[in-house]
């Protein structure tokens, strides 16, 4: 009888514990959107993986926005007006992406979704890759 109850008791105890615990609410998690804008360089390294480089305002410092996602989750648009500045908008589940210090110089997150505005395919530079053993190389912009 007290083995019994002493397994009862545990069991209970289990149950309570994993339902109450953090993070176990099964509530689907918060996905947000960010936008960076004043992009003056769009860098493809290979499919998915990008570098944007980002002109600060009040600084003359470049910043470097690394983002890897997956390669169909990438979304490019040409719908820039002449006046607006090369912009990106990616949406993030908040364990994947810290927010963007404002005057950052190196900076990555891996998004869920990445969606790039620019003016003209022209806008997008090749850039080098390096898979260790597996070999290393650029993407060339084909014109």
């Amino acid at each position: 009888m007290f083995i019994f109850k002493t397994l009862f008791s545990t069991t209970v105890f289990l149950i309570v514990a994993v339902v109450t615990a953090p993070g176990c609410d099964n509530k689907p998690e918060k996905i947000e959107s960010t936008i960076v804008s004043g992009i003056t360089r769009v860098l493809m390294h290979e499919r998915g993986h990008f570098t944007f480089l980002v002109q600060h305002k009040n600084h003359k410092k470049l910043g470097q926005l690394e983002a890897k996602v997956s390669a169909s989750n990438v979304k490019i648009f040409e719908d820039l007006r002449d006046d607006e500045t090369i912009r990106v908008e990616y949406f993030c589940p908040s364990r994947n992406c810290k927010p963007v210090p404002v005057s950052f110089s190196i900076w990555s997150i891996k998004p869920s979704l990445l969606i790039i505005h620019i003016h003209s395919e022209k806008e997008i530079n090749g850039a080098g890759w390096n898979h260790g053993k597996s070999g290393s190389g650029s993407t060339v912009v084909i014109e």
